[in-house]
C-alpha cells in the first residue's frame, strides 16, 4: 500500500473520530466552588432558554465531510483526488476554527461575558479540532505525495 493512500485512510479516522467528539461535553464551568458541564445538545442547538453555538455544529460537520471526501479518494481512482484532498483539508482546518470557537459563540449569543473566565472547553473539542488540524496536515501531505509521485 502506498503511503498517501495509508494517509488518506488515517486522515478519514481522524475526521470521523473528531466527528464522535461532538456527542460528548462541549463546555465546563467553574464558578463558587461549583462545577458543571453543558451537554452536545444544550451548547451547540441551545434550549427554551438559551441560543446555540450553531457554528460549533458546522465545524464538527466540516470535520466529517473532509474526513469522508479524503476516504474517498483513497478508495477511488478519480483524476480529481489530489483537489479534492486539498478541499478536504481546508475543510478540515476551517472546522477545527470554529470548533474552537465554541465558546466565544454561545457566550455572545446569550450575553454571558460576565463569567467568560469561568467557562472553559472541555477535553472533546479540543481534541477534534487538533485531530481536525492534524487531517489537514495528512490530507495536504497526502496530495503532496501523490503529485510527486506523478499521480
Amino acid at each position: 500500500m502506498k503511503l498517501s493512500k495509508l494517509l488518506k485512510f488515517v486522515v478519514g479516522a481522524l475526521g470521523i473520530v473528531a466527528f464522535i467528539m461532538m456527542f460528548m461535553d462541549q463546555l465546563s464551568i467553574e464558578i463558587f466552588g461549583q462545577k458543571g458541564t453543558g451537554k452536545f445538545d444544550e451548547i451547540l442547538f441551545g434550549t427554551e432558554s438559551t441560543e446555540g453555538a450553531i457554528i460549533g455544529f458546522i465545524g464538527y460537520l466540516l470535520l466529517l465531510v473532509g474526513g469522508v471526501l479524503v476516504l474517498f479518494t483513497a478508495v477511488s481512482k478519480s483524476r480529481f483526488s489530489n483537489f479534492i484532498c486539498i478541499i478536504s483539508g481546508v475543510a478540515m482546518l476551517l472546522g477545527s476554527i470554529f470548533v474552537f470557537s465554541i465558546k466565544g459563540t454561545y457566550l455572545d449569543a446569550n450575553s454571558m461575558n460576565a463569567v467568560k473566565d469561568y467557562i472553559k472547553l472541555t477535553f472533546a473539542p479540543i481534541l477534534a479540532g487538533i485531530l481536525g488540524i492534524l487531517g489537514c496536515v495528512g490530507a495536504a501531505g497526502a496530495a503532496v505525495l501523490d503529485i510527486k509521485s506523478g499521480k
